[in-house]
């Protein structure tokens, strides 16, 4: 690959991984607040699906930030992202303002599916510690 094809790889990574850290890192600072919204939606077993979330975003994320084994980060964040939009920002569910932020919500998944989906279609780049 070029540099500048490794460079907008590492661009998309660190983006992508900076995403699923960050939100690892608000479940943790709001747990209660996390607990609260997932058993508003329904979730079961919270207290075991919000540390296994918390977990894959954590890794999922560091392995695309760095680059390493991020086949398998990106795989582990594809099978959490899909259930994840699916059921936590149902958007055909709602109306008004709600759907509106839902969906909006729901569609930033889907992008992001899509940045994973090219992490795992062209690999990482040069600029990685598996590159």
């Amino acid at each position: 690959m070029g540099f500048i094809t490794d460079f907008v790889l590492l661009l998309a990574r660190v983006c992508i991984g900076v995403a699923f850290l960050w939100s690892a890192v608000d479940k943790i600072s709001h747990y209660r607040a996390a607990v609260s919204y997932m058993m508003s939606k329904q979730i079961p077993k919270v207290s075991m699906v919000l540390p296994i979330a918390i977990a894959v975003q954590m890794l999922g994320g560091i392995s695309i930030l760095l680059g390493f084994q991020a086949h398998i980060g990106a795989l582990l964040l594809i099978i959490y992202t899909i259930p994840t939009a699916y059921f936590m920002h149902d958007f055909w569910k709602m109306s008004g303002d709600a759907r509106a932020t839902e969906k909006m919500i729901f569609l930033k998944d889907v992008a992001t599916l899509g940045g994973l989906l090219v992490i795992l279609a062209l690999g990482v780049g040069t600029f990685a510690l598996t590159g």
